[in-house]
């Protein structure tokens, strides 16, 4: 809200500057949701799985083993994977993968890079991975997601 105050009397590139200030990568939308602390977001302040998803979200655009982020989270993948469920009733693999969806969603929305790019930079490997998995978590295609927006 207030960067697009700052746009309304100062501009858009220097409500840009400012946002690059304050280490804002992406002008939230006015009627999206503010980013909560991922305890918070999680109701839950068990630091491993803090650890653990702070990982992800600074490897969102990197393939990385499950191993790799128990690692950086401090605990073994089981210990991992048992946290996971407990508290997120899913696996680390699939929390990982939805957030790197979600980040390609958002992509899509943001900028306007093609569909493998967007793959790419959302850490998958492989477009037909992307694109399936894409279309069993939003129920279409990214082709028709970018064809939207």
């Amino acid at each position: 809200m207030m960067l697009d105050r700052i746009e309304a009397d100062y501009g858009r590139s220097f409500a840009d500057v400012v946002a690059d200030m304050c280490l804002h990568t992406q002008r939230r939308a006015q009627r999206a949701p503010q980013r909560a602390s991922i305890s918070n977001a999680l109701d839950s302040r068990n630091p491993l799985l803090v650890r653990a998803i702070k990982a992800m979200q600074a490897n969102i655009e990197t393939p990385v083993s499950m191993d790799d982020l128990a690692e950086a989270a401090g605990c073994s993948r089981r210990q991992m994977e048992r946290l996971f469920v407990k508290y997120l009733h899913q696996t680390p693999y699939r929390y990982f993968r939805d957030l790197r969806l979600d980040h390609a969603r958002g992509l899509m929305r943001e900028t306007d890079l093609s569909v493998t790019e967007i793959a790419v930079a959302s850490g998958f490997t492989s477009p037909v991975v992307f694109t399936k998995s894409f279309r069993a978590r939003f129920g279409y295609s990214p082709a028709k997601g970018r064809k939207a927006v």
